[in-house]
């Protein structure tokens, strides 16, 4: 194989192909860690920008316009919560007037029965004795 020599230190084949992947993962790192520092300084160039003083105001916005929100749900579920109640006791009153009424519609169909029962009877009670007394009748000739 070929050697190389450079003052006074032989390299031969077989040392080559240890010192090559040696040198490129060398250059690699070293290219790899300009790259980390460029990204690093553009970070740092990125976050310069960045003011805290108005990110803690918008901060401080967003949170008085989400206490606001708050509030007017509370006072959205409170009103909502009286109009169930309301709404429950005006369909519980409701519901009662109409029970009520249906049974009063109830007992006075009952008593109208009644009464055409008694008004029934009394006219067959009358017809049977009409049909008696014509039956009865001596001029009557019916066989």
């Amino acid at each position: 194989m070929a050697e190389v020599e450079y003052k006074g230190l032989k390299v031969g084949g077989s040392q080559w192909l240890i010192i090559l992947p040696l040198l490129g993962s060398i250059v690699g790192g070293l290219w790899g860690g300009f790259q980390l520092y460029d990204r690093l300084l553009d970070a740092e160039a990125k976050l310069a920008k960045v003011n805290p003083v108005t990110i803690i105001a918008e901060v401080e916005k967003l949170q008085g316009i989400t206490d606001v929100i708050r509030e007017e749900l509370r006072e959205d579920i409170r009103i909502s919560s009286q109009l169930t109640r309301d709404v429950e006791t005006s369909t519980a009153a409701t519901q009662r007037e109409i029970r009520n009424d249906v049974y009063e519609m109830e007992r006075e169909m009952q008593d109208r029965f009644k009464e055409m029962d008694t008004d029934i009877r009394d006219m067959r009670k009358d017809l049977e004795e009409r049909i008696q007394t014509i039956l009865e009748n001596p001029l009557n000739d019916v066989e």
